[in-house]
């Protein structure tokens, strides 16, 4: 990729060379062209014909001004033009633009190199394409595989922790509660694995019914007692009762994403309010905190999987760096948006819209990047 780069480059180099030759073979044109005038002009002027040599010189003056217009442009303005709207489309990341240049110079050289990067990014495309499929097929397949056990090993440590084979002194309950503490942490994470594999592939389902938004944030806030207790948070919903169409398990988990974070980057004793408003077709949810904020050096990078920032000042509740990543590609799936605001030591609001009546088809919304 970069040696295509570099012969790009070379060859707009030598293009610039073929530039400045063509322009002042112009000038040339130019300045022999008035040369001869001059001279025609001189001749006749000994010959008393002033008027004549007026007219005839700038007849000819004219003729060879539009002549040479004629030749710059298409010579030289025309194909530059060309690729100069070929490199805004593949800007845009249009990777069918093609530049078809016939000047037989160095402008048709770089015409050929710029195709010829263009077919280097779509197999360097072609081939990320298939890396991510592949890292997609083993997410799922790997999740899948090892949330199977999962299952009976959590049912086999509740069912002794509740005494089923037998009674159990303090030391025991105490072994047995961090490992399925432990156990629970590694079937969120394969659970997390499912999602944005499902994502990726536009495999997310949704089971849509009526939500009552109200209902459901307190259920959530209630949820959310047991996350970071010793901090004190006090989480505040402003929302009012408004019943739309939607997906509860998948609204839940945003949230609980967004709130993990709030709490997880919030100091003691502070405050997180939840809020609504509705929005055309679409009900928007805002959750701000009071917490450290998110550094501006990183804020294009929090909605992409695997990403973890390293700000933060709890690190008792670390992740795998999906949570955000799973809550775009569920809002964004649905047709809705999220975004945040936030500045450094001032915290952050986080807004995320769902549509009142959800489309039936789910969007991708891992766009393609040249």
């Amino acid at each position: 990729m970069v040696k295509k780069t570099s012969a790009y480059k070379k060859s707009m180099d030598n293009s610039l060379g073929a530039l400045d030759k063509k322009i002042l073979l112009g000038f040339i044109v130019i300045v022999f062209g008035t040369l001869i005038l001059a001279s025609f002009g001189f001749f006749y002027v000994l010959s008393s014909h002033l008027t004549e040599v007026i007219f005839i010189s700038s007849g000819l003056a004219f003729i060879i001004a539009i002549i040479s217009s004629m030749f710059i442009s298409r010579t030289i303005v025309k194909p530059l033009r060309q690729l100069n709207e070929a490199t805004k489309e593949l800007e845009k990341g249009n990777l069918d633009v093609r530049v078809k240049i016939k000047t037989d110079d160095e402008i048709e050289e770089l015409g050929e190199s710029f195709n010829k990067m263009v077919e280097a990014l779509v197999e360097t495309k072609r081939r990320q394409n298939e890396i991510d499929k592949a890292k997609t097929d083993l997410l799922s397949i790997t999740s899948h595989e090892l949330r199977s056990p999962m299952t009976p090993m959590k049912a086999q440590l509740q069912m002794t922790l509740g005494g089923y084979y037998g009674k159990l002194n303090i030391k025991q309950k105490e072994s047995l509660n961090i490992a399925l503490r432990n156990a629970n942490r590694l079937d969120k994470i394969l659970v997390d694995f499912l999602d944005i594999s499902r994502i990726e592939a536009s495999r997310l389902k949704f089971e849509y019914k009526k939500v009552e938004v109200k209902s459901l944030v307190e259920i959530i806030i209630k949820e959310m007692e047991s996350f970071s207790p010793s901090k004190k948070i006090k989480i505040v919903s402003k929302i009012k009762n408004i019943t739309v169409e939607g997906d509860p398990e998948r609204i839940s988990q945003v949230f609980r994403n967004i709130l993990e974070n709030a709490k997880k980057f919030s100091p003691e004793k502070s405050m997180i309010t939840i809020d609504s408003i509705l929005k055309d077709n679409f009900i928007e949810f805002i959750i701000q905190d009071e917490g450290i904020g998110i550094k501006k050096s990183i804020q294009d990078k929090i909605f992409e999987p695997f990403f973890q920032g390293e700000q933060t000042i709890y690190r008792d509740h670390n992740g795998v760096g999906l949570g955000l990543a799973i809550s775009k590609g569920i809002v964004e799936s649905q047709g809705g948006k999220i975004r945040y605001e936030s500045s450094e030591g001032k915290g952050t609001t986080f807004f995320f819209s769902f549509p009142i009546n959800p489309p039936k088809t789910q969007k991708n919304f891992f766009k393609e990047k040249v």
